[in-house]
């Protein structure tokens, strides 16, 4: 099982500015090592189009809708309207840039079982309380 490193946030330079947290710039959708090379083409095609950005953005602009009662990714997707296995390829690649983080588990309204759940990292809470909004999040792009 791969194990998730979140990334610590840039210290501020000498002029003050943080740099860019993260970038999707390149490909962040990918697929497992054992995947067939058709699953490798398609994770590099939904990050050529703009798929995955999209979802991303859908998906983080959702946490922070719902920040009063935290999410499971089955929950996520019947909101947004996503097929039930796209916010969770989705949700680690947010993840890894240190903007969500995982909650507790609760029993999940879609399934009825225990699910993770995913919050605001404090980080992305105290740049949302800065003024950023989520597509800057998202983009890394300074305010």
């Amino acid at each position: 099982m791969t194990r998730w490193r979140k990334p610590k946030p840039k210290e501020p330079d000498q002029w003050g500015m943080r740099q860019p947290l993260f970038t999707f710039g390149n490909p962040a959708a990918r697929a497992r090592v054992g995947d067939p090379q058709s699953s490798v083409l398609a994770a590099l095609e939904v990050e050529r189009k703009g798929i995955a950005q999209t979802q991303r953005e859908r998906l983080l602009r959702c946490i922070i809708l719902h920040q009063n009662r935290l999410r499971t990714a089955f929950e996520l997707a019947r909101l947004l309207g996503m097929r039930r296995d796209q916010p969770g390829r989705r949700l680690k690649e947010i993840e890894e840039c240190g903007l969500i983080e995982r909650g507790q588990l609760r029993r999940c309204d879609v399934t009825g079982r225990q699910c993770l759940t995913w919050k605001l990292s404090g980080y992305a809470s105290e740049m949302l309380a800065q003024g950023y909004r989520a597509e800057q999040l998202i983009a890394g792009e300074e305010k």
